[in-house]
């Protein structure tokens, strides 16, 4: 079946279930996630600061929703507020404001964003050794960040590497309260890859994190990952049914997800991995462009239909089941 994430915490970190695929169960509490900062000492200022123009101007054509714009010269209809004062003002013979109309337009940028950069070391590993996939992950997360925070949107940007499964770390870059600016940049800057991807559980945490912390009616989970989930224990059929396991949870929580992956990587790791999620294989961080606004309104179709199925399940039921 196929369970709302539950998770609670012991002094360890948040604790989540892991899927079990030849028992068709999870695991309860089977691992633990902690939340901490990168250690900054080693950042590389400035290395992330380009700003992608083709990028940003995509994103501003994504998440919006209507909004009502008052006071205007010209509109749809009358604004009665602004009538009203225009009437006041006139009849006690000082200037009035003649902008009395109002019209609804797709401006309210209504998204909220969660980046989830993986730090494991492979990314190192799936270019013989190089940092050159490594670091265009890492131009790849700070494009995204910089464009949807500079279009409006709620953006929030971390990191995870594991050390087994009572030690998988979340790492902040960037929370969405906080801002993309010299501290969020060196955090970002500092990362190394290192560890293994124990890929499920940072999914499941990176969904109650943008759950609590967006407050926005549109909710996404991009994920920039070289798609090959591993660590002792957690690997082959295992972990790919896992990650899927964890991605339809998200969906079905009303997350959208997209899966991005950069250069010379397994893609057939990641379309076990990713399964019928929107995911792009990319050659470099610039790539994203041209595809981002069909990814981003693919995924948040996907979570739509997914959460709205799972409500109607719910309210019939009591509890969400998918055998």
């Amino acid at each position: 079946g196929l369970r709302p994430v539950a998770t609670r915490d012991i002094g360890l970190g948040a604790q989540y279930p892991e899927w079990e695929w030849t028992a068709r169960a999870y695991k309860a509490d089977w691992t633990a996630v902690r939340d901490c900062d990168p250690d900054t000492s080693a950042a590389e200022p400035g290395l992330h600061a380009a700003r992608d123009a083709r990028l940003l101007h995509q994103l501003k054509r994504i998440g919006t929703a209507p909004q009502t714009h008052r006071r205007r010269s010209e509109g749809e209809s009358l604004d009665l507020r602004a009538l009203v004062d225009f009437a006041v003002h006139r009849a006690g013979g000082q200037s009035a404001d003649d902008r009395v109309y109002q019209s609804r337009m797709q401006t309210d940028h209504a998204l909220g964003v969660l980046v989830l950069l993986d730090a494991s070391g492979s990314t190192a590993d799936a270019a013989g050794g190089s940092s050159q996939i490594w670091d265009e992950q890492r131009r790849l997360a700070a494009n995204l960040v910089q464009g949807l925070e500079e279009v409006g949107d709620r953006v929030a940007a971390y990191a995870f590497r594991s050390f087994g499964r009572r030690d998988v770390r979340f790492l902040r870059l960037k929370d969405f309260d906080g801002r993309f600016d010299g501290p969020a940049r060196a955090r970002l800057g500092a990362l190394k890859p290192a560890g293994f991807t124990r890929l499920g559980a940072a999914i499941r945490h990176a969904q109650c994190r943008i759950i609590a912390g967006a407050g926005t009616r549109q909710m996404l989970l991009v994920l920039i990952s070289d798609g090959i989930a591993y660590e002792d224990g957690y690997e082959a059929r295992y972990a790919d049914e896992d990650v899927r396991k964890a991605l339809q949870e998200a969906e079905l929580g009303g997350v959208g997800c997209v899966c991005l992956s950069i250069g010379a990587v397994d893609a057939d790791a990641g379309h076990r991995n990713w399964g019928a999620s929107a995911h792009a294989w990319l050659p470099h961080a610039g790539a994203l462009g041209p595809q981002v606004v069909n990814l981003f309104r693919t995924a948040l179709r996907s979570a739509i239909g997914r959460s709205h199925g799972s409500a109607m399940r719910r309210s019939a039921s009591g509890w969400l089941q998918m055998r």
